[in-house]
């Protein structure tokens, strides 16, 4: 894994994806640490990837990058490199889903300490704002999270419109698990979710794999 501690993120990359059934699944792990070592490595900007994988065995990358423009040259030049196509010629392209996503904490640390990251993706219910529900997420994490340490970090980010994301790290994907759907029965995590339309919830859990 790519992790460049002691530095301040604002923008995440998400790509979520299927190989082609003809690779395996070593050769595509071996194929996105080379990418990550010889290309993702290099990019200035470029604070954190974690090559990941879920358990119903798709694979996705997660990238934290210091501003959009780093994010974007990122973006930009992958297909100059060697390592990026090899590695994208190994991908399903008819299942990659890409989303950028605008964290909402102006100070957000690349954080250590994990191997599960859990990305959901909500819409507001526009019964109340940004404001309103970036104020139930600090709830969430003084009252709820904090009472859990293999909780590493949380953090809100916008994708567009009313479409918002809630990305955690956990130290195992078991413990991330538990602590997310353990919201349910916690009152400041069901102030939370109520600013949310119930039926736009996606989420998954990915362990990382590079």
């Amino acid at each position: 894994m790519l992790l460049k501690q002691n530095s301040t993120a604002s923008v995440m990359g998400f790509a979520r994806y299927s190989k082609k059934a003809e690779i395996e699944s070593a050769e595509l792990v071996a194929a996105a640490r080379n990418w990550q070592k010889s290309y993702l490595a290099k990019q200035d900007g470029i604070l954190m990837h974690a090559f990941v994988g879920n358990l119903a065995g798709e694979f996705a990358d997660v990238i934290l990058a210091s501003d959009a423009a780093a994010f974007a040259s990122m973006s930009q030049n992958f297909s100059s490199d060697e390592s990026s196509r090899t590695f994208h010629s190994m991908l399903d392209e008819s299942t990659i889903k890409l989303t950028q996503i605008r964290l909402l904490d102006n100070a957000f640390q690349v954080p250590t300490g994990f191997s599960s990251i859990e990305i959901g993706k909500l819409a507001l219910s526009g019964v109340d704002g940004e404001e309103e529900m970036l104020a139930s997420a600090a709830q969430l994490k003084s009252n709820y999270l904090s009472r859990f340490p293999e909780a590493k970090a949380h953090v809100m980010g916008h994708i567009g419109g009313d479409n918002y994301a809630e990305v955690a790290f956990a130290e195992n994907i078991g413990a991330g698990r538990q602590i997310c759907y353990g919201y349910l029965q916690d009152e400041s995590g069901q102030n939370f979710l109520k600013h949310f339309d119930q039926t736009s919830f996606d989420l998954d859990f990915w362990f990382v794999l590079a």
